[in-house]
């Protein structure tokens, strides 16, 4: 028995196939704990196919205990291969049966528990550095209406903190300013916080601490990259990672003309953090820095940037399936 559910944030509607396509049964089930175990109940010995979603999570996670094998599918690659006027629940949950029925479900990673607990606390620490980001334009934008620049880089530096409050402005504007400042402070006691998480955590995964041993990348962005590339024998070679990791190039083909035009898709943060991480090792690392130089004699600062982040990649591949440390 093939079976399509189409998750929601307050209900799951499952829908159960035969091998030849015929649709036995169609239910509804409250998104909830007591939903989820009628449904487990009746999943047994079933192959079940589930689209990723944040909803299907939770869903994914609760029907795993029960002992149920589910395969997760991609959305995006579903939409490719189904295109459909007709969207509901029900034809959505009929449209994965049927995939998972005739072996045509494209599948997606799914880490393990622990991995999604990494990569949430990464996303949260990010949530709060962009709040934080936001509250310090804020007071610079207050003393830029007042006529006056701060004369320091970091609006949370102690230069910084000391001049902001002894400055003479309006009171309504000097309010802001002072509570801006202790909410920025106190987010940035949080942030701390995530990056004694974050370093625990480190010491206890082998692949951050070997990723740590590349130039140009800190104990939080090897965290970040360990994360996002989950487990490396998913990609059979180094250009499956680059290319999920977005720094591999379009390629277009007619007849005998070939071109290149930007990069394709990839995982966002993944492709992010190594350009950050690039842009340092050019700085502190002889080889990076070579190559850098080499790059640019053919390409412009960004392609070169972007070809040192898919080097780093590479290396990051090779360090991980061999469990060697960074040789400069």
């Amino acid at each position: 028995m093939y079976v399509g559910l189409d998750i929601s944030k307050n209900s799951t509607v499952g829908v159960w196939k035969d091998e030849k396509g015929n649709k036995i049964a169609g239910e509804v089930f409250s998104t909830d704990k007591q939903g989820l175990q009628k449904l487990a109940e009746k999943l047994k010995g079933c192959e079940v196919a589930l689209e990723a979603s944040t909803s299907g999570v939770f869903v994914y996670d609760y029907l795993c205990t029960k002992g149920l094998s589910i395969k997760v599918a991609n959305p995006n690659a579903i939409k490719l291969i189904s295109h459909s006027d007709k969207k509901t629940d029900k034809s959505d949950a009929e449209k994965l049966a049927d995939l998972l029925r005739t072996n045509l479900l494209p599948t997606c990673y799914m880490p393990d528990k622990e991995i999604r607990e990494i990569r949430d606390l990464i996303r949260h620490r990010r949530t709060l550095v962009n709040t934080r980001t936001v509250l310090k334009n804020k007071v610079r934008a207050i003393l830029a209406r007042e006529g006056l620049k701060l004369p320091y880089k970091d609006v949370l530096g102690e230069r910084s903190l000391q001049w902001l409050y002894k400055v003479e402005i309006g009171a309504v504007q000097k309010d802001a300013i002072n509570k801006f400042l202790h909410l920025a402070l106190t987010i940035d006691d949080e942030i701390q916080d995530y990056d004694r998480k974050l370093a625990s955590e480190r010491q206890q995964n082998k692949n951050a601490r070997l990723i740590d041993t590349i130039p140009g990348i800190g104990e939080y962005s090897a965290m970040h990259i360990m994360s996002a590339i989950g487990d490396i024998k998913r990609f059979p070679s180094d250009e499956e990672l680059a290319s999920y990791a977005g720094l591999v190039p379009r390629i277009y083909q007619s007849g005998n003309t070939q071109y290149t035009r930007g990069l394709k898709p990839g995982e966002k943060s993944l492709k992010w953090i190594l350009i950050e991480c690039a842009h340092t090792a050019v700085k502190t690392s002889k080889r990076f820095r070579k190559y850098y130089r080499k790059k640019m004699k053919k390409k412009n600062k960004q392609k070169a940037i972007i070809a040192v982040a898919r080097k780093m990649i590479e290396i990051i591949y090779c360090m991980l399936t061999r469990c060697e440390e960074y040789h400069e």
